[in-house]
């Protein structure tokens, strides 16, 4: 996603209670959470961050020992993921981000194909329309043919003053009995 997200929701409990961030020292902890920050604030690949040690180490605030030091540690408490390169770059990934990324960019697919369909009617662009026959059978209108003489074959107006609507029937004209003449 190309788009800056201006603040991270921080969930304190889960810092704490994670075992990875709990077995780390004070000074990769600290590390661990510069990284975390600029991890969030990458708006391409968000969720890693790469470099060699030296580039990370200035990325972090922190000395080359330092973060020689952290990339031990991370590697051994699993805290994310720990990429080694033959070049000696070393990209780090936070599975929590990568996986809120992953859904983040799936909403945006989702909304725009929702979008798209909403905007053409309710049918997916390229689909041919909506109203096409299904099985070589056409689709007809039920409707009655507004040119017909007889106003008993239309259908009712529509009332629109909230009272009942009535019924309209073909009327019968009434028998007569025919009486013959004696």
């Amino acid at each position: 996603m190309s788009n800056k997200l201006p603040w991270l929701q921080w969930y304190p409990a889960d810092w704490r209670s994670a075992e990875e961030v709990t077995l780390l020292s004070t000074p990769s902890r600290a590390i661990w959470f510069d990284l975390l920050n600029r991890m969030w604030l990458k708006t391409e690949n968000r969720g890693t961050v790469s470099g060699t040690p030296v580039q990370l180490a200035k990325l972090a605030r922190c000395t080359e020992t330092e973060m020689f030091a952290f990339l031990v540690e991370a590697e051994q408490t699993k805290l994310g993921t720990v990429e080694w390169a033959s070049n000696g770059v070393v990209t780090l990934g936070n599975r929590r981000i990568l996986r809120e990324e992953k859904v983040r960019e799936q909403t945006v697919i989702r909304v725009a194909r929702h979008r798209s369909r909403k905007k053409h009617g309710g049918v997916t662009p390229g689909s041919g329309g909506g109203n096409a026959p299904c099985n070589g059978v056409e689709a007809r209108s039920q409707k009655l043919d507004a040119t017909s003489s007889d106003p008993t074959d239309r259908p009712p107006a529509k009332n629109t003053k909230g009272a009942r609507s009535i019924s309209f029937q073909k009327q019968i004209p009434p028998v007569v009995e025919k009486t013959t003449r004696q």
